[in-house]
């Protein structure tokens, strides 16, 4: 499943160690926490309008041209008094 990397996921095993000077077997169960880089990937791919890299600060560039300068001057201090 290519999925496993984004849930976690175990497996069984088999450790080699050394017990009184000599190697021995032990089986185990080997466990892998999620990884969040994988999960992110995942949901992007899927729900790429949900899950979509939104960089801070984008917006919508066509009324940038259409506002008026006072407007833009009062938008920009009304966006600077919330500091």
């Amino acid at each position: 499943m290519k999925s496993q990397r984004a849930r976690g996921y175990s497996h069984p095993a088999v450790k080699i160690m050394q017990y009184e000077g000599r190697p021995i077997e032990v089986e185990c169960i080997q466990h892998y926490s999620p990884d969040t880089q994988a999960a992110s990937l995942w949901l992007r791919n899927r729900q790429p309008a949900k899950w979509r890299d939104v960089q801070k600060g984008e917006r919508d560039h066509t009324t940038a041209g259409t506002l008026s300068i006072e407007e833009r001057d009062r938008i920009a201090k009304e966006r600077m008094d919330k500091f």
